[in-house]
């Protein structure tokens, strides 16, 4: 809603080719936000816009567009951003992609994976179709069932989505995890006992 707003103004830096002032614009933009703009750019505008995001960000962006539209932008971008957008997916969205892919194009793209990533991947395209285990992330929050509300939200970044619960991202080593924080009891109590549902 907010981007069909401002797509005038974003498109009026594009063309100026105010780069940072376009980064800064999206640098605090939910995913979802930024990919709804980019379906409504001509291709070279994606392109562009995509170049300027950092790399976790346009890795969010790519995995809130339809096959068609990550097809079309992997076509587009350069050889480097597609190696930084592939490896920074999240396994499942990248697992999502590679399926559809022809074999042949499955196959190059997971060869610019780093080691970690191709390794992944491949475990993960080795399960078996529309099973859960092709599904799956295979990076978690895991919290004690003991653990109060005050101890979860110490470990990771949390932050209230509504009367009922917390979004939380933890990180660890090099990846982040995200789930939804729902206490058995909410009365605002920190000390209650809670447990994670993913998203």
């Amino acid at each position: 809603m907010v981007g069909k707003i401002l797509l005038p103004e974003i498109k009026s830096l594009i063309e100026a080719r105010n780069f940072g002032a376009l980064r800064e614009l999206f640098h605090e933009w939910p995913p979802a936000d930024v990919a709804e703009v980019i379906l409504d750019m001509d291709e070279d505008d994606q392109v562009i816009i995509f170049r300027v995001l950092p790399h976790a960000l346009a890795a969010d962006v790519f995995e809130y567009l339809d096959f068609d539209a990550q097809q079309k932008l992997l076509r587009a971008m350069a050889h480097e951003q597609v190696v930084a957008i592939l490896n920074e997916m999240s396994p499942d969205d990248r697992t999502a992609l590679l399926e559809e892919l022809p074999s042949a194009a499955a196959r190059q793209l997971i060869r610019l994976l780093t080691p970690e990533e191709r390794a992944e991947a491949v475990r993960l395209l080795g399960y078996r179709e529309g099973s859960i285990g092709r599904l799956m992330t295979p990076h978690y929050v895991a919290v004690r069932e003991d653990w109060t509300i005050a101890e979860v939200l110490s470990r990771g970044q949390c932050w209230p989505v509504d009367d009922a619960g917390f979004h939380c991202r933890a990180r660890g080593l090099d990846r982040a995890t995200s789930a939804r924080l729902h206490p058995r009891t909410w009365a605002g109590q920190r000390d209650a006992q809670c447990h994670l549902r993913s998203r």
